[in-house]
């Protein structure tokens, strides 16, 4: 019996939700590493592979029992459907988009184990999957913080952007998004939130001195630590974004009729990169060229207050999905023209 971990690696919730479940695997169920597969990726590649039969090939070659997704989903929404009846019982999800998991509310694809929550990311929803139901583990800090970040509830927490902003940037230039570090650090969470008696604490991690990865830094006890770096990193970031949109923004662009700006870089992008736009643009698009020849295209609304969904426009325009304030879709070349031709979407 094999494990397959399917998570978003763009990101510290993929990365970070993945750590959470593959540390219940080998704790909780027993499972050795060698039978544990993991699969990063994003939506764009996670859809080709299934499209180009690399992903079936994947579990066959790799005798696949049981599969749990977390933070990220197929573009074809009843691929899905078919991967749960498929494994019925053997298929976890863990979620917190908008989109996809409205799909699943009609249809048997709701009756799938693990936990989909929009109010929450999909780490902190893995953590109380997992780990919280037992009541043996506190919710770590860090996990709060970053989980605010990512699905921008930062405010119902009692937290500022700034500080979710900080601890996420510090997170990634810590654990620089490498699974084996995020599986480490998270066995340093579990360790610190521990209730139970010293006796159960030698059962449960019987396992944790062969896997802990030397020298390695346990964020929770280094919170104004880790948002001292993320300061840092973030000035550097906003600064040298603030010139690229200067210097390579087109602003006569349009979303649904509002005035957008549009981008055509190959890095990684968020809506706060955007601030220094957002008095004259309501959204902004990014466009990022595929080896396979297609396009992603990711939606962003400038100001976070603002009431359209970009997750369901680019659901329902563009076959795509996100959140409400950040999603995006991949395009193919033909799609792609005629959006450059109209400059809008």
């Amino acid at each position: 019996m094999k494990h397959l971990i399917i998570y978003h690696n763009e990101d510290n919730d993929g990365l970070i939700s993945m750590a959470i479940i593959y540390n219940h695997l080998l704790l909780q169920e027993k499972v050795s590493k060698e039978d544990i597969v993991l699969l990063g990726s994003d939506y764009n590649s996670l859809t080709q592979s299934l499209q180009n039969g690399e992903f079936e090939k994947m579990l066959q070659e790799q005798c696949i029992t049981d599969i749990t997704i977390t933070d990220v989903s197929f573009n074809e929404q009843d691929k899905m459907l078919e991967l749960y009846n498929r494994f019925g019982e053997h298929f976890t999800w863990i979620d917190h988009h908008k989109p996809i998991i409205n799909f699943s509310e009609s249809c048997e694809l709701k009756n799938a184990k693990g936990l989909r929550d929009i109010h929450h990311s999909a780490l902190y929803n893995a953590w109380i999957y997992y780990f919280s139901k037992d009541a043996k583990f506190s919710m770590p800090k860090v996990i709060e913080y970053l989980s605010a970040f990512d699905s921008f509830t930062f405010k119902e927490n009692g937290l500022t952007f700034k500080e979710v902003r900080l601890c996420n940037e510090g997170a990634n230039f810590f654990y620089k998004r490498q699974p084996s570090l995020c599986i480490d650090y998270v066995r340093y969470l579990l360790i610190k939130s521990y209730l139970g008696s010293s006796e159960e604490f030698e059962n449960f991690f019987e396992k944790t001195k062969d896997v802990l990865t030397k020298g390695i830094i346990p964020l929770e006890d280094n919170l104004s630590y880790l948002i001292g770096y993320g300061k840092n990193k973030c000035e550097e970031e906003d600064f040298r974004f603030a010139k690229m949109l200067k210097d390579y923004g087109d602003c006569s662009w349009k979303v649904n009729g509002s005035p957008a700006c549009a981008l055509f870089i190959q890095e990684q992008t968020a809506s706060y990169l955007f601030e220094t736009i957002k008095e004259t643009c309501r959204h902004a698009i990014v466009f990022k060229h595929k080896p396979n020849g297609t396009w992603s295209m990711s939606l962003y609304n400038t100001n976070e207050n603002d009431e359209f969904d970009c997750g369901i426009y680019c659901s329902e325009q563009l076959g795509g999905g996100g959140h409400h304030g950040a999603a995006g879709a991949t395009i193919n070349l033909d799609q792609f023209i005629e959006i450059l031709k109209k400059k809008e979407i």
